[in-house]
C-alpha cells in the first residue's frame, strides 16, 4: 500500500545550485504526495526544493532566503569566458523558475536575487514561496494527506532526523539527496 504522502523538513542554509534542481525535479514528478515542511531556514538552493512541491508549509518565526548564487572561478581567459557564460545562464535559468512558479512580483526578484534578503514566514507565502503559514492548527490540506497521529509522529522522526544532520560532515545537499531518495525508494 503506497503512503498517503511524504513530509520533507527543510531546515537548510542551501548548497548547490545543480543538486538543488535536481532535487526540485524529483520532488515535482513524485507520485506521492510531497508535503514542504520549513522550519528554521531554507535558503539558496534548498529553495528550489519546495518551488514545485504538491503543498509547502512553513513555521512561524522561519525563514526563505532567495538570492543570486556564487561560485568561484579560475584557470585561463578561455575558460573563465566560458564558466561566465554558464553563470549567466544558470542566473537567468534561476530567474525564470521564480517567475513562472511563484508570485514574486518582478520588480522585487531583482532585487532579491542581487542581495540577501531574509523573508519571513508570512512574506513567504505572500511571495507564493509557501502555500501556508502552519500554526497550532493543522491545516486542513495537511490533513488530506496525513492523520494527525502520523504528521506528529513524521514531525518527531523528522526532529531526530535534523540532529543526526547537523552531525554529518558530508556536504547538506548530499545528505539531504541521499536521505531523500531513500524516502522514495521506500515509497514507489
Amino acid at each position: 500500500m503506497a503512503p498517503k504522502g511524504i513530509v520533507l523538513h527543510i531546515n537548510s542554509p542551501g548548497g548547490d545550485v545543480i543538486a538543488g534542481i535536481g532535487l526540485m525535479r524529483i520532488v515535482a514528478r513524485s507520485r506521492v504526495p510531497i508535503i514542504v515542511f520549513v522550519e528554521g531556514l531554507s535558503a539558496s538552493a534548498a529553495t528550489f526544493i519546495s518551488v514545485l512541491a504538491k503543498y509547502r508549509v512553513i513555521a512561524p518565526y522561519a525563514s526563505i532566503l532567495v538570492h543570486q548564487y556564487a561560485g568561484f572561478n579560475f584557470g585561463q581567459r578561455d575558460l573563465l569566458l566560458h564558466q561566465t557564460n554558464i553563470g549567466e545562464a544558470m542566473f537567468s535559468m534561476i530567474q525564470k523558475l521564480y517567475k513562472k512558479h511563484t508570485k514574486i512580483p518582478h520588480q522585487y526578484l531583482d532585487e532579491l536575487l542581487e542581495h540577501d534578503l531574509l523573508l519571513d514566514a508570512k512574506l513567504s507565502v505572500e511571495f507564493g514561496l509557501m502555500d501556508k503559514e502552519l500554526h497550532r492548527d493543522i491545516s486542513p490540506l495537511v490533513e488530506k494527506y496525513f492523520s494527525i497521529t502520523s504528521f506528529i509522529s513524521s514531525l518527531e522522526f523528522l526532529a531526530d532526523f535534523s540532529s543526526w544532520l547537523r552531525t554529518c560532515s558530508t556536504s547538506p545537499g548530499s545528505t539531504i539527496m541521499f536521505w531523500f531518495k531513500s524516502l522514495m525508494a521506500g515509497s514507489m
